[in-house]
């Protein structure tokens, strides 16, 4: 019983996480240059990194649809294409005004959408 706890626990720790920074990503340029303050830039697209990949988990859950697991992996290969586009895509100029940038923000916003800020406590 505390094993199917735990993954519950880790899932819905994975999902908020999932949400919070997807949220993030979502948001207009100068909130997201706000969140990262003194930090890089490229802390949007490091947080993303480390949370996506457990996002398996959330998935087995039933929380991400089909339509929300395209816009997700949407946003990796957006993130992926912008790291090799190199350091100006990551500047605070190209957040503000490169195309990329905002073509990311809409397919996050379509994805939060889909994403209920406690989808386990939505009756099914």
């Amino acid at each position: 019983m505390s094993d199917r706890r735990s993954d519950r626990e880790a899932a819905e720790g994975n999902w908020s996480f999932l949400r919070e920074i997807v949220h993030r990503l979502a948001s207009p340029a100068h909130e997201q240059l706000q969140w990262t303050g003194s930090m890089c830039i490229d802390e949007l697209a490091l947080d993303f990194d480390a949370v996506y990949p457990a996002s398996w988990q959330s998935r087995e859950a039933g929380w991400i649809s089909e339509e929300l697991a395209a816009l997700l992996s949407a946003i990796d290969q957006k993130l992926i294409v912008l790291t090799g586009q190199g350091p100006s895509a990551w500047t605070e100029e190209a957040l503000r005004f490169y195309p990329g940038w905002e073509e990311l923000r809409r397919i996050a916003h379509r994805a939060l959408v889909l994403m209920p800020a406690q989808p386990w406590s939505i009756p099914s």
